[in-house]
């Protein structure tokens, strides 16, 4: 074999290589494209069938999520937040409540593989108002939606809804 037939086949596999990366990246992205998380109307209100003891808390967030949603799972450090941030010393006053479409064993065992300790979860009702996930509803003692959004939040976002959430306590 001469040197010519040796540069030939290392560019070859050099071409062949390369095409096979590029095919793989388009088929298995490395990660979804992050959709903007959006407002969600919060002229709504939830009910005692949606949200009992509504009145338990003064600020309740609901966190709608389904275990195959990566923007779910890509939003688990900050659903830890909100669970700490609830635990520290709020004497009550806000509580996170996760839901989901999907049965209760499935959601309690994907919040605890991703490292949540959920003290509330439940079915989603099939009158709430979520549409896809995750979606965060921050509901009033009165079941008064104050504040919603659809989508995975950007850092700004959660990071506001901390502050907010701290000046509750």
């Amino acid at each position: 074999m001469g040197v010519l037939d040796r540069i030939g086949n290392v560019l070859f596999g050099v071409a062949c290589l390369t095409l096979t990366v590029v095919a793989v990246r388009r088929e298995f992205p490395s990660k979804p494209p992050l959709p903007p998380a959006s407002h969600v109307v919060t002229k709504t209100r939830v009910s005692a069938a949606q949200l009992p003891d509504a009145d338990k808390a003064a600020l309740t967030v609901i966190v709608a999520i389904r275990s195959s949603c990566p923007y779910c799972t890509a939003s688990m450090p900050f659903y830890k937040d909100l669970i700490a941030l609830a635990g520290q010393g709020h004497g009550g006053k806000i509580r996170v409540v996760f839901v989901s479409t999907e049965a209760l064993a499935v959601t309690e065992n994907y919040l605890t593989q991703n490292g949540i300790r959920a003290s509330e979860v439940r079915e989603l009702a099939p009158d709430m108002p979520v549409r896809a996930t995750p979606t965060l509803f921050v509901v009033g003692r009165d079941g008064a939606v104050v504040d919603g959004w659809q989508g995975q939040l950007n850092s700004e976002q959660q990071g506001e809804l901390l502050a907010r959430l701290k000046r509750i306590g």
